[in-house]
């Protein structure tokens, strides 16, 4: 896999690790930091009320909405809430195929240029344990694309709700989308593929297809970490990172990001 290159400037905070940092203080889900967009699909006037589903012919039929199969967020209950649905029918197609989750152009309002630093996160559940691509578009203000980034998650286990957290250095640009990814451009589409290729990789030929997406997050870090952080920064940025992991973990808040800059960490704080 080819990644973007870093602005000289920016030290690259360490992608597994900072995803654990996001695992380990998000028990419940809302990010605050630098949130760029955020969803959990339970609001019933929203802007995703217009996701669509697209396929790659007439013998695959999939529909797209917003309904309660999300995840479970009341404890000892078993009430499901609002969430992205793609169910998909591919019984009558033998060769490649594919359905797609579309949402509509999401307006964003973001000033950071580096691809290391912008994050997306989301739950997400399917029928089958095969892999799903996801796909970031960039929009100008007539909602054309500039550009793209792709990449894939592999749910462990069907009809499981699984975090995925994509660092966008670390995507690829994506293939038959010319121009590049614009992080500042005022929005973005969002866009989640089942399917199966030419060589007949990928799901299975069905007709009870089903992916389900909840809590959508788009960000940048809330805190910084750096081995060369001092005493009494507050962390917010990386000239004021925090010099130790501890000082992060003792203020975010559930669902921060927390970027670990790449260095030696001492023990230092416990």
């Amino acid at each position: 896999m080819t990644t973007q290159p870093n602005p000289a400037s920016l030290r690259r905070p360490s992608a597994r690790l900072a995803a654990a940092f996001l695992a380990l203080a998000s028990a419940a889900l809302p990010l605050s930091g630098a949130q760029l967009l955020s969803t959990d699909f339970n609001t019933p006037k929203t802007t995703w009320a217009s996701v669509t589903a697209s396929t790659s012919g007439d013998q695959v039929k999939a529909k797209a909405a917003i309904e309660n199969v999300g995840t479970i967020d009341v404890f000892r209950t078993t009430t499901r809430t609002g969430a992205l649905h793609l169910t998909a029918d591919s019984s009558r197609t033998s060769g490649a195929w594919h359905a797609t989750l579309v949402s509509p152009a999401l307006p964003v309002k973001n000033a950071e240029t580096a691809l290391g630093k912008l994050t997306l996160a989301f739950m997400l559940s399917a029928s089958t344990a095969q892999p799903v691509r996801v796909l970031v578009e960039s929009l100008d203000a007539t909602g054309a694309p500039t550009g793209a980034l792709a990449g894939v998650v592999t749910p462990a286990a069907p009809d499981f709700y699984q975090r995925f957290v994509l660092d966008f250095d670390q995507l690829q640009a994506a293939a038959g989308i010319a121009g590049k990814f614009d992080p500042t451009a005022p929005s973005v589409r969002l866009s989640f593929s089942i399917g199966r290729d030419d060589k007949g990789q990928g799901w299975r030929t069905a007709m009870d297809h089903a992916l389900a997406v909840d809590n959508i997050h788009y960000a940048t870090p809330a805190f910084y970490v750096s081995p060369t952080g001092k005493a009494g920064n507050d962390g917010l940025t990386e000239a004021t990172a925090f010099p130790h992991p501890q000082d992060a973990l003792d203020v975010a808040a559930p669902g921060d990001i927390v970027a670990l800059m790449n260095g030696t960490y001492g023990e230092g704080r416990q």
